[in-house]
């Protein structure tokens, strides 16, 4: 209660149809420049500075340099790219291990299933955090910060790993999720489980017409 109202929150929706794999996974990733073998992280995200690039870079520097099987994959755009994004991967000689992907639509399902796991650190100007519902049903292991509606998307430990925005604890999130593969596909699986139950639009409908039909009575 608030001021005497009642406040009811539920989770955002996405189209499950529209997210279906069209492309092989090792396909994608030979169009994309990307070894069969290395440890896809992949973010989406509008490219501009409060998103975090800066924690995102500087965490992915400290942990490619003892595992350069890692490669980042950035998809998205802005209008000060080159700013955020492109200068600081030069600056911090990141170049061979960082693609841009940049911004993808009928093929993005696709990119996403080609990852080996999704990083989503800052919400948008989507509050439902669609990129990171998304990456949930395709089953990819996440990571986040614990900002706006991610932790209520994460369920720490489970689907994926929630951390301080510090350069240190996301290295090592990613560190933990490269070391136990078995472990990031148990995260995925529940992941798309997860998802499944409570991202769809059908539940979110109904959601709805329960809130609505409570008002009025």
């Amino acid at each position: 209660m608030r001021s005497g109202r009642s406040i009811a929150a539920t989770s955002g929706a996405i189209d499950f149809e529209a997210l279906e794999l069209r492309k092989d996974r090792r396909a994608v990733r030979r169009e994309i420049g990307v070894a069969e073998d290395a440890v896809l992280v992949g973010v989406v995200a509008r490219m501009q500075s409060h998103r975090r690039f800066d924690l995102l870079l500087d965490a992915f520097a400290r942990v490619v340099d003892e595992r350069p099987e890692l490669v980042l994959l950035l998809m998205g755009r802005g209008t000060r790219e080159e700013e955020v994004v492109h200068r600081p991967v030069r600056e911090r000689g990141l170049e061979k291990n960082v693609v841009f992907a940049g911004y993808r639509v009928e093929d993005y399902p696709d990119i996403l299933g080609a990852l080996d796991l999704f990083t989503f650190l800052v919400p948008g100007s989507d509050g439902t955090c669609r990129a990171l519902l998304q990456a949930a049903a395709i089953g990819l292991p996440l990571v986040g910060s614990r900002r706006g509606a991610i932790p209520e998307i994460i369920s720490n430990g489970q689907t994926g790993l929630l951390v301080a925005e510090e350069v240190e604890d996301l290295a090592a999130a990613w560190t933990r999720l490269i070391e136990e593969p078995e472990r990031r596909m148990e995260m995925g699986c529940a992941a798309a489980r997860d998802a499944s139950e409570r991202f769809r639009p059908d539940r979110l409908a109904a959601w709805m017409e329960r809130f609505y039909s409570d008002l009025l009575k």
